[in-house]
Order: C-alpha cells, then sequence, then structure tokens
C-alpha cells in the first residue's frame, strides 16, 4: 500500500456537530425580527422588549428542532402518577425552589445590581416557573425511567438519608440543576439589561460612537439570550438534555470567577486593568483610527457572541450537550475565549496609562492574569469534554485543520527552510 494512502487514512474526520448551522441563524434571525419591531414600534413597555426578543429568538429554533426530531410513536399514558414518583416529584421540586431562592439571595445580597434585570421581570419569571412547576408535578409520566426533576428528588432523599449508592450519578444530576439555578437569573437579568442599553445608549452620545455602543450592546443582548433559551431548553425531546457536568472544583472555580459575584472582587478589585482611560479616549482625535479600532473590537466581540450562537438551544457553561464543530468551531476550538479576550485588550488598551509606564505595566499583567484564568477554563473544559468520543475525534480534527494550527505550522516551514 503506497505511504500516501496510508497518510490519507490516518487523517482525522470532522465528526457532524449536534447542531446545524441553519438552526443557529434561524434564531440570529428572529432575534433581528424582534430589534427591528422594538426599534420600530418605539413605544414598547420596557418588560415586554425582552419577551418579544427571547419569543423571537427561540421559536424558529424550536420549530426545526423539533422537526429534526420528529416523535416517535405514540406512547401509553399510565392513568395515574405512582405515589412513589409524585413524592420524587414534589421533592425535587422543592429542592429546585430551594436552589434558584439561594442563588437569587447570594446575587441580591453580593451584587444587587446583576440581577437587577431578573428583579425587573420578577413577576413574570414567577408566573411562568410557577406555571412549569404545576405542569411538572401533574404531567403523566410516558416512560418508565425518571426524569430529571424526579432524579433531583431521589438524589436529595438519598443525601439526607446519607444512602448514597451512586454517588456520582447523584452528584451529576444536582450539578446539572446547580447549572441552570446560578447562570439562568443571570442570563435573564443581562438580557433585560443589554436590550435597555442598546436602545438607550444611542441617545447619550452622536455619530460613530452611538452606532457602536448600539451595535455592541445589541450583540451582548444576542448572546445572553441564546444563554437564556438554551437553560430553557435541556429537553430529551430535542437531544439537548445534559450529558455530563463539570465535577471538579477547579472546573467550577474558573468558570464562576468570570461572573458575578465572585468577578466584581477577582477581576474588577483584585485584577483591575483600567485606569480610566479607554479606546474611545485614546483615539479621540484620530477618527480614521478610532473607527478601525472600534471595527476591530465589534469583530471580537462578534466572534465571541457567534460560538453562543452555534450551540442553538444547547447553550450551557459546565455541561456537556452535544459537541459544536461548525460556526467558529471549525476554526477555533474556544472561539469565544479567543474573541473575548482580545476584545478586553481592545476596550481598555492597557498598556496606555495617565498614570505612567509603570502603571501600565501593571494594568497588562493583570489582564495576563485574566487571559490565563481564561486558559485554566478552557483546559478544564476540554478535560471534560475528552470523556465524550465525539469531542475526542473533534479535538483531533482541529489539531490538524484549526485555523490557528495550520498558520503555526506554516510559519514553522518558513522558519525550517530559512
Amino acid at each position: 500500500m503506497p505511504p500516501l494512502f496510508i497518510c490519507a487514512m490516518k487523517k482525522a474526520i470532522k465528526p457532524e456537530t449536534a447542531v446545524p448551522v441553519h438552526v443557529a441563524l434561524a434564531g440570529v434571525c428572529g432575534a433581528a425580527t424582534a430589534t427591528m419591531l422594538i426599534w420600530t414600534l418605539g413605544e414598547l413597555p420596557e418588560l415586554l422588549e425582552p419577551v418579544l426578543f427571547l419569543i423571537l429568538c427561540a421559536a424558529p429554533m424550536w420549530a426545526l428542532e423539533l422537526r429534526r426530531f420528529p416523535a416517535g410513536p405514540a406512547r401509553t399514558a399510565a392513568r395515574s402518577l405512582p405515589g412513589w414518583r409524585r413524592k420524587l416529584r414534589l421533592i425535587g421540586l422543592a429542592s429546585l425552589s430551594g436552589m434558584f431562592c439561594l442563588t437569587v439571595a447570594i446575587f441580591r445580597a453580593a451584587s444587587p445590581a446583576f440581577i437587577a434585570g431578573f428583579e425587573a421581570l420578577l413577576l413574570l419569571v414567577l408566573c411562568v416557573a410557577a406555571a412549569w412547576m404545576a405542569w411538572m408535578a401533574l404531567r403523566r409520566p410516558k416512560e418508565r425511567s425518571l426524569d430529571s426533576v424526579e432524579l433531583l428528588g431521589r438524589a436529595a432523599i438519598r443525601i439526607l438519608r446519607l444512602r448514597t449508592k451512586d454517588k456520582r450519578s447523584e452528584l451529576q444530576t444536582i450539578l446539572g440543576w446547580l447549572v441552570k439555578a446560578f447562570y439562568l437569573p443571570l442570563m435573564i437579568s443581562s438580557t433585560y439589561v443589554f436590550l435597555a442599553w442598546a436602545r438607550d445608549s444611542t441617545g447619550n452620545v452622536n455619530g460613530w460612537m452611538a452606532v457602536f455602543n448600539g451595535l455592541y450592546m445589541l450583540i451582548f443582548a444576542v448572546d445572553t439570550a441564546f444563554g437564556t433559551i438554551g437553560y430553557c431548553s435541556t429537553s430529551k425531546r430535542i437531544d439537548a438534555h445534559i450529558r455530563s457536568t463539570e465535577a471538579t472544583l477547579l472546573g467550577w472555580a474558573s468558570a464562576i470567577v468570570c461572573y458575578p459575584p465572585l468577578n466584581v472582587v477577582v477581576l474588577q478589585q483584585w485584577l483591575s486593568y483600567n485606569d480610566g482611560i479607554d479606546w474611545s479616549a485614546w483615539l479621540a482625535d484620530w477618527p480614521l483610527l478610532s473607527f478601525a479600532w472600534g471595527i476591530a473590537i465589534l469583530l471580537s466581540v462578534t466572534l465571541y457572541v457567534s460560538a453562543t450562537v452555534s450551540f442553538g438551544l444547547r447553550f450551557s457553561n459546565l455541561t456537556n450537550r452535544g459537541i459544536i464543530t461548525s460556526g467558529p468551531y471549525h476554526y477555533f476550538k474556544h472561539p469565544s475565549y479567543i474573541g473575548k479576550n482580545i476584545a478586553w485588550w481592545l476596550i481598555s488598551v492597557p498598556f496606555i496609562s495617565n498614570a505612567g509606564a509603570l502603571a501600565a505595566f501593571g494594568n497588562c499583567a493583570a489582564l495576563l492574569v485574566i487571559n490565563g484564568i481564561y486558559c485554566i477554563r478552557a483546559k478544564t473544559e476540554e478535560r471534560h469534554l475528552m470523556n465524550d468520543p465525539v469531542y475526542r475525534a473533534y479535538s483531533a480534527w482541529i489539531a490538524e485543520n484549526g485555523l490557528i494550527e495550520r498558520i503555526f505550522r506554516r510559519f514553522s516551514r518558513k522558519l525550517a527552510y530559512q
């Protein structure tokens, strides 16, 4: 067999993505439609804006996913819910309520500004939550296997009774719900806040900066909207359920430190890298350079948000809900972290400081430490996802075909020939 043929056989093959590109694009089109309606109508109540944004963003993705995963043969539902399963459901729902109440209480005590949007939508959230909990408590089971709420109830009972036969399974159940309890209030709040800022920021300044501010906030509104929808869509019906959850302390610490309330202390105080001057002030006297710099920032945050969008209904921190290999993941293994960290350097320009070179050096060092935290976060995610054979295949493929890897190989070859 020719050597070239053997090499060709050993080439890694990119696995199929869990979310087709057209599903993610449908959500973006829905978000764009909602944005045009909000800006065109102009007099919508503030509480209606995020609701409209989320519904128009989620509806086309759900429609396409339900079509992609058609329902199986109709099953005969049980006439009544067995008493032991009803007990599990009620305990699971009580445990879930406790989780959300605890996280919201922590946010309100430690960083109330970051939960302001959730507070504004609290009545609506409570109504939706009550309706969902009533449906979960009363619906008839169509399968013998326990659903996620019943599993949580069983885990809570076993932990209270100190009867943990399968510690890993019960830990995975609890951690999966903790992820939702921590991130969902933040995503809901951020969607509300970013939409309000996108609407209001254009009125604060004129010209290019007004356009930049509006687009910047809108991009992050799309990001948090997809996050909100993702945490609300962990359904087996569309194969978007949680396969596994990060179970290591380092993995959780590196993720949670990037969000309130910890990021207020760690990232914004201990590792503060901005002493008052940013890119717009630095480049105020050079309009063309300011325009180009602003475009670079928008491209960086777009790369970051495109990674979230690529997940469709499956976005979630600290979990595996299907491996994404399309969109920016065709070129980068961690496009969201690359885009976000580049944007921070461009926005804060830490190498420029009114306090002198030593202060600028300290700012750069602080931002490099933050970049390092994201590197640790990326490595813990890889370690977790490596338990999935699909991710192992993707990791092997991206190591050969990723944009950074290809650039590095080409650069190495040029150096070798010199």
